[in-house]
């Protein structure tokens, strides 16, 4: 006769986490790659978004947990824990490598935007002269607008 495991919430809600927690990593690790090597591309808005569901997710599932039984992590079977250490430390470690990548890329992205602007403003000469009531004279330098359309 087989023997049928009968899964209770918290069971179902521990492959909920191990599951989110999996697709998060994929997410940030398809990130990562992905402007490592081409920078923006077309795809980066919707992984964004994947990751912030997941993160969500992952979010209530934990709290969800703890509301169901506080002791949950200490009630876990010796290899279930083993297996979500792992899984945290793997998760650790994508996030790390993403947002090194993401600050690489929004600084990169800050220095092309600020030498866009220098050069608009060599070109475009906008300087403004202001005469106060004492006769003084005062320079600025006025700011070209500047936008960028980023679809080709």
């Amino acid at each position: 006769m087989n023997a049928v495991m009968k899964l209770g919430p918290t069971d179902i809600l521990f492959g909920t986490l191990i599951d989110t927690i999996d697709s998060l990593v994929g997410v940030m690790e398809e990130e990562s790659d992905n402007l490592a090597l081409h920078g923006r591309c077309p795809g980066i808005a919707e992984l964004a978004k994947a990751k912030s569901r997941l993160v969500d997710m992952l979010e209530g599932a934990t709290a969800q947990l703890f509301r169901q039984s506080p002791d949950w992590i200490e009630a876990l079977a010796a290899d279930e824990r083993a297996m979500l250490t792992t899984r945290v430390g793997l998760l650790r470690d994508a996030a790390a490598v993403n947002a090194e990548v993401l600050t690489r890329q929004i600084a990169l992205t800050a220095e092309m935007m600020a030498a866009v602007g220098v050069e608009m403003q060599r070109l475009t000469g906008r300087r403004s002269e202001a005469y106060s009531a004492q006769g003084q004279v005062s320079l600025r330098e006025v700011n070209a607008p500047l936008s960028i359309n980023y679809r080709l």
